[in-house]
């Protein structure tokens, strides 16, 4: 099979966009962080000097679209798009990987590894973050273990729940005490407080219900002595973007929990693919009577989730050691960050400040 590889520039990519969300709805990569406007957004939002679109598409020779590397080129480092820049605005792209038609995935492998291998051969560097176990870029890499420097660092978890058909079957699963737990928090919400929930659909109030979890989140972590992810002005104006995107495509659930008539939580998360990706949450601990509205939220998420024939609740990242995420039966998949470079002897002692730099480094969303 003859394929036609092509790096293209930005401004090719940005006529791809029926091409590419057709490919990715049937790649066994499809996520909400490879989709084609969370990629556009984030090179219009995060593109900075020394940053160069290195991404590649593959066809057949009737020009179908059959693989997609999604990469840049940070000064001389490969990585994905959608991850990189600094830490306290990065947006925490995960699931990413080569968007590939998996009836050639065999061609499509060979012809990846090589465009990889000459990169390499360029004495360009690779560090990339948050791909799956089992990921078609993680049999690649395998491939490069004796020949190049390589360095592997399981960096998170991924927790996520397949959804039954029935809300009674989803209750099934889940322990008796954190159900007796839920069930109280449910009553004294609704009940006691009238709690109400509120789903952002209007464009008009996406910004306002934004501000809301903006306050919420950084509000929980500043009392931790750690800036919350809302604090960086891009990554607000980001969010702002592909929340109004979503919103139009009916794939956004921005949701505001009140009680008492006050905000207590809310909720950021998208509908693609059959699946609900919940991205960000904001909480206020300090609100009384505890409701534990972080469970509580996420309960009812899971419950419209199952009401709305979706098969999976994705909780994303999170730690290895412990997590909340844990309470709501989840199957965990492995998250690994990689480190590729051409055998030297300066690479050598990088290689080793590299694994001295990332064994530091908390393995947490």
């Amino acid at each position: 099979m003859n394929l036609k590889v092509e790096q293209i520039d930005f401004q090719t990519f940005k006529g791809l966009e029926y091409e590419w969300n057709l490919l990715l709805s049937k790649s066994p990569s499809c996520s909400v962080f490879l989709d084609f406007d969370w990629l556009l957004l984030w090179w219009e939002n995060f593109n900075e000097q020394g940053y160069s679109f290195y991404t590649f598409t593959l066809r057949t020779d009737n020009k179908e679209l059959i693989a997609i590397l999604p990469l840049y080129l940070n000064k001389n480092t490969l990585m994905f798009l959608g991850t990189g820049g600094q830490e306290f605005d990065e947006v925490c792209s995960e699931y990413l990987d080569i968007i590939y038609d998996p009836k050639h995935k065999k061609h499509i492998t060979l012809a990846i590894s090589s465009i990889l291998r000459h990169s390499l051969q360029k004495n360009l560097e690779f560090d990339l973050h948050n791909y799956l176990s089992g990921s078609l870029i993680s049999q690649v890499i395998e491939t490069y273990q004796r020949e190049y420097w390589c360095n592997t660092k399981l960096c998170g978890l991924r927790y996520i729940v397949s959804l039954p058909k029935q809300n009674s079957s989803y209750l099934e699963s889940l322990s008796t005490s954190f159900v007796k737990k839920i069930n109280r928090a449910k009553n004294k919400f609704y009940k006691k407080l009238e709690g109400e929930l509120t789903k952002i659909n209007d464009q008009n109030e996406i910004n306002l219900a934004l501000e809301t979890l903006q306050k919420l989140h950084n509000k929980r972590w500043n009392g931790k002595g750690v800036q919350g992810a809302f604090s960086s002005l891009r990554f607000l104006k980001f969010h702002q973007k592909f929340s109004a995107c979503k919103a139009n495509k009916s794939q956004l659930q921005l949701w505001i929990f009140k009680a008492s008539n006050q905000p207590i939580a809310a909720l950021y998360a998208f509908d693609m693919f059959s699946i609900r990706y919940f991205y960000q949450c904001g909480i206020d601990d300090s609100f009384k009577p505890n409701l534990s509205p972080g469970s509580l939220m996420h309960f009812i998420a899971i419950e419209d989730a199952i009401n709305n024939n979706l098969t999976n609740y994705d909780f994303m990242k999170g730690d290895i050691n412990s997590s909340y995420k844990s309470n709501f039966a989840p199957k965990l998949v492995k998250m690994f960050h990689t480190k590729i470079i051409k055998k030297s002897f300066l690479n050598s002692f990088r290689m080793f400040v590299w694994k001295i730099k990332h064994f530091k480094r908390p393995l947490s969303r």
